[in-house]
This record gives C-alpha cells, sequence and structure tokens, in this order.
C-alpha cells in the first residue's frame, strides 16, 4: 500500500498496458488466492475513485463489457468502494458483453452466499424511487428479486425488507416455482 501511493503522489499512471494488455487497474481487480482485493489494489482503486474525472459508469474492460460494479460484485472485501462507487453515482443496470448487469452478478453469490458487496448493492437497487418490487430481472429464468434471494444464503433481511413492502410471493418463474417453492 505504501508503495502504491508513493508511486502514484510521483505521478505513476494506472491506465498504461503491460505486454499482455492489461493496466494497473486490471491487476488491482486480480483477486488474491482468498478471492479479496489486495490492499494495494484497493488503494489504488481507492485513488481511481477520487478523481474529478472519474466516471463511475464507464466500461473499463472493453474485452469483456465490464465496468468497475461488475468487477467488485466478483471480489471479497470490496464492500467500502462499492458504497463510495454508489455514492459516485454508479449504475448497477449497466449490462456487460455477456447481457448481465452488476445486479444479476451480486445474485449469483459464491457457495450459495451473497457476498457482502453484492448486500450493499442491492439494498441500493431496493432503495431506488423507481425501484419494481415485482420486475424480472433475470429474463432467461423469469425470476424476479425475490425469487433470486431466496435461493441464497444469509438474506433473510432483504427478503423481510421486500414482504414488509408488499412483494408478491405467489408469482411464478419462468418453469412455474413461486419463491416458497424455490425454498422447499
Amino acid at each position: 500500500k505504501k508503495l502504491v501511493k508513493l508511486l502514484l503522489k510521483k505521478g505513476a499512471r494506472y491506465d498504461i498496458t503491460d505486454s499482455e494488455g492489461k493496466t494497473a487497474l486490471d491487476l488491482a481487480l486480480t483477486p488474491d488466492c482468498s478471492g479479496c482485493i489486495k490492499d494495494g489494489g484497493k488503494f489504488l482503486l481507492e485513488a481511481y475513485i477520487a478523481r474529478p474525472d472519474f466516471n463511475p459508469s464507464i466500461v473499463l474492460k472493453e474485452t469483456t463489457g465490464e465496468t468497475l460494479l461488475h468487477s467488485l460484485m466478483k471480489l471479497s472485501n470490496s464492500e467500502e468502494i462499492v458504497e463510495k462507487l454508489i455514492k459516485k453515482g454508479a449504475r448497477h443496470d449497466i449490462r456487460d458483453l455477456k447481457g448481465k448487469t452488476a445486479l444479476d452478478i451480486a445474485l449469483v453469490g459464491k457457495n450459495g452466499s451473497i457476498r457482502e458487496a453484492g448486500k450493499i448493492l442491492i439494498k441500493d437497487y431496493m432503495a431506488q424511487s423507481d425501484f419494481d418490487l415485482h420486475k424480472v430481472l433475470k429474463e432467461a429464468t423469469g425470476e424476479t428479486l425475490l425469487h433470486s434471494l431466496v435461493k441464497l444464503h444469509k438474506t433473510e433481511g432483504m427478503v423481510q425488507s421486500l414482504l414488509e413492502r408488499g412483494v408478491r410471493y405467489d408469482i411464478p418463474d419462468s418453469q412455474g416455482k413461486t419463491a416458497l417453492d424455490l425454498v422447499l
């Protein structure tokens, strides 16, 4: 972290590509063996986000069409950066080249559990004024947010919030399964 800070202070650029076409930002988004962002990478990402000309919705990876938010949904310990991106106006609805949004990636989870960064993104999505409780999020499967959440571990609080807001739990997905069917 200290070396990253020192290099950035001296004007090191994080947008220069190496012989494999990767930038320092790409490397910062490469997880360590436990799926976490390395400390130096986290510092670099925070410095990048703090720039006055930072655009939270710009595509970082041309080969995949991913934004920074897409990439962070695949990593552990990225909650602070996700919160900063949301405050800067990052959009969760931008689709990558496979047609997936950051929200789609968050709802996949890891080993059946949702990452903390994913929970932050979902809570932000639910807090938006145009949030539709019954919107189909996954066209191929007909899943609503409720369908997706009940299939993941440790989402009881978000499911409770949806139920308190009046979400219909009897809406079937494309296979005719309701949220209740999915938890049984």
